[in-house]
C-alpha cells in the first residue's frame, strides 16, 4: 500500500517583516520568528487490490427530454436514483445501450448507477 510522512509545524511570523499592505520591508528581514515541529507521521492510504471499472458515456447532460448510456461492457442493470438513494427508475437492459425519458423528472440532480454482468458497480 502506499505510504507517505507528513510533518506539522507551527510558526510566528515576525510582526516587522511586512508593512501594513503586507510588502516585505527589508528584504534580508527573517520573515519566520520561530518555527516549531509538532511532530512527523506516517500514513497509509486506503486502497482496494482490485479496482476495475467500466468505460460509459451518458449524454446529454444536462438533459430535459431522455438520457443515453452506452458502454463497452454488456448493462445488466441501470438505475437512477436521487441523492437520498431511493431509485427513481430502474432498467434491465442486458445490452451496450439504454435510454431513459426524464421528462417526468423534477430539475436536480441525479446518480445513475450501472451494473454489468460480472455484478461490478459503477456510479
Amino acid at each position: 500500500m502506499p505510504t507517505s510522512d507528513i510533518t506539522i509545524a507551527d510558526w510566528e511570523i515576525n510582526k516587522n517583516a511586512f508593512s501594513g499592505k503586507g510588502l516585505c520591508q527589508d528584504p534580508d528581514a527573517a520573515i519566520l520568528s520561530s518555527v516549531a515541529d509538532l511532530g512527523t507521521y506516517n500514513t497509509t492510504a486506503l486502497s482496494v487490490n482490485h479496482n476495475e471499472s467500466t468505460e460509459f458515456s451518458i449524454y446529454p447532460n444536462p438533459a430535459n427530454k431522455e438520457i443515453n448510456i452506452s458502454s463497452l461492457q454488456t448493462i445488466s442493470t441501470c438505475n437512477i436514483m436521487d441523492l437520498s438513494g431511493k431509485i427513481i427508475v430502474s432498467k434491465a437492459p442486458e445490452k451496450t445501450t439504454a435510454s431513459f425519458d426524464v421528462r417526468s423528472f423534477s430539475p436536480g440532480i441525479y446518480i445513475i448507477q450501472l451494473i454489468d454482468r460480472k455484478n461490478s458497480i459503477n456510479t
